[in-house]
C-alpha cells in the first residue's frame, strides 16, 4: 500500500505486483498521471491497473478508461462487483466497470 502516486510507482517498480488498484484522486500526482509513468516504464508497463474512484459520472468513466486503465471500479465498493471486476482484469478480458 502506498499513500502517494510516487510511492506507489516506486513500490510497483520494486515488487512488480500482479495488479495495481489506483485511486484517481491522490495527493500530488493524480492517478492518471501515475498510470502514464507506469506505462512508460518497461518494468511496470504490462502490470494491469484498475482505477478505484468516487468519480461515477459517465464522462469520468470514459476519461479514465481512455487514459489506459485496465478496469474501473466506483466507490463505495460493492464487494461482489469489485471481485468480478478484479477477476476480469486479471483474466485479461475487456475493461470492466463497477457500474456496468
Amino acid at each position: 500500500e502506498a499513500g502517494t502516486a510516487e510511492e506507489g510507482i516506486q513500490l510497483a517498480q520494486e515488487s512488480r505486483p500482479a495488479l495495481i488498484l489506483m485511486d484517481i484522486h491522490l495527493p500530488g500526482m493524480n492517478g492518471i498521471e501515475a498510470l502514464g509513468r507506469l506505462r512508460s516504464d518497461p518494468r511496470t508497463e504490462t502490470i494491469p491497473v484498475m482505477a478505484v474512484t468516487a468519480s461515477a459520472m459517465t464522462h469520468d468513466r470514459q476519461r479514465i478508461l481512455a487514459a489506459g486503465f485496465d478496469g474501473y471500479q466506483t466507490k463505495p465498493i460493492n464487494v461482489k462487483e469489485f471481485l468480478a471486476a478484479v477477476r476480469q482484469v486479471l483474466d485479461g478480458r475487456p475493461r470492466a466497470g463497477g457500474d456496468a
